[in-house]
């Protein structure tokens, strides 16, 4: 919690030092963060894709440096410099039907938890993803990249092994009952005995996931039937995954007190840490090198319509040392 703290308390101070420096930077418009051949990139966009980006990071839980900030702060805008140059050239070649549109925008509707909210929103979305499909059917049309070859995949393959690593997993169910923290020994007493007689009852043989459904107590993962999903060693106590690695599957768990309460466990199944082949997923790891080379042939595409272009920046981030 501290570092989330910490994390927002210098992303808000040097984005806010390097807004007000910038806003305040000769020749700069109100408003106007950059134009591009007269074409203006609004402030409120820029703060908005940064906020966006600050967010995933606060997510991750990472820390950025004072350098990392002015780095991200120059790279989000050049980032939409970028877009709005393929943007104009896509203009002059390339049509977008309502039809396609109309695709998209369904696709969304079915993503959103807020029919109301998604209709208010529904024309600033729609221009949006005019503007985006516009640009990717752009790029996939002039940036024609040559094929990925055997070799190539061969030689992804080999020179990232982690990335075809499955480490050890269990897949895991649980049941929770809680110890009221106000119940004092009694309340602890009462809570240990519903758990040793749920215990005895799934080594007696009955269904576990029942059990769970019925009786757990950790909202979570009860209606589930307790499934916890895979598990990986280190996403939890080291104490807790001893025990629980060591168990076959099948094997219901010691009673284990937490700050929670007690649990019970029972491993599902068992999977050691294998190498993935590659003829297993020989067309996941195509598509990455297709996206690379079409990312390269298209940054480069951008780079020679940066050089006869018009670009004119009004935001620029406070140098940190």
């Amino acid at each position: 919690m501290y570092k989330r703290f910490l994390l927002v308390v210098i992303s808000v101070v040097f984005f806010g030092t390097a807004l007000f420096a910038a806003q305040n930077a000769p020749g700069a418009k109100p408003g106007v963060a950059a134009t591009v051949n007269g074409v203006e990139i609004s402030t409120d966009d820029f703060t908005r894709t940064m906020y966006q980006l600050q967010r995933t990071i606060l997510d991750r839980r990472q820390i950025m440096t004072a350098p990392q900030v002015a780095r991200m702060w120059t790279e989000t805008l050049d980032g939409l410099i970028n877009d709005e140059l393929t943007y104009q050239e896509s203009k002059k070649t390339i049509q977008i039907t309502d039809e396609e549109i109309n695709r998209e925008m369904e696709e969304l509707r079915k993503q959103a938890t807020n029919a109301a909210e998604f209709d208010s929103a529904a024309p600033s979305l729609r221009a949006g993803l005019a503007r985006g499909l516009a640009i990717r059917k752009y790029i996939d049309t002039v940036y024609v990249t040559s094929p990925v070859t055997d070799q190539e995949l061969k030689d992804y393959y080999e020179k990232n092994p982690n990335a075809f690593r499955q480490p050890e997993l269990i897949k895991v169910s649980s049941i929770l009952i809680k110890v009221d923290p106000q119940g004092g020994d009694a309340g602890k007493a009462e809570a240990r005995k519903k758990i040793e007689d749920i215990r005895n009852r799934a080594g007696a043989g009955e269904d576990f996931a029942a059990l769970a459904r019925a009786l757990s107590e950790d909202a979570s993962t009860s209606a589930r039937g307790g499934d916890m999903g895979y598990i990986r060693r280190g996403q939890l106590a080291a104490n807790l995954e001893n025990d629980l690695f060591s168990l076959s599957p099948g094997t219901v768990s010691p009673i284990l007190a937490t700050p929670s309460g007690f649990y019970i466990f029972k491993v599902m199944e068992h999977k050691s840490e294998e190498i993935i082949s590659l003829d297993s997923v020989k067309d996941k790891v195509r598509k990455v090198l297709e996206d690379e080379k079409k990312r390269a042939a298209a940054n480069a595409g951008v780079a020679e319509l940066r050089k006869k272009a018009t670009i004119q920046i009004f935001l620029k981030p406070e140098e940190h040392k």
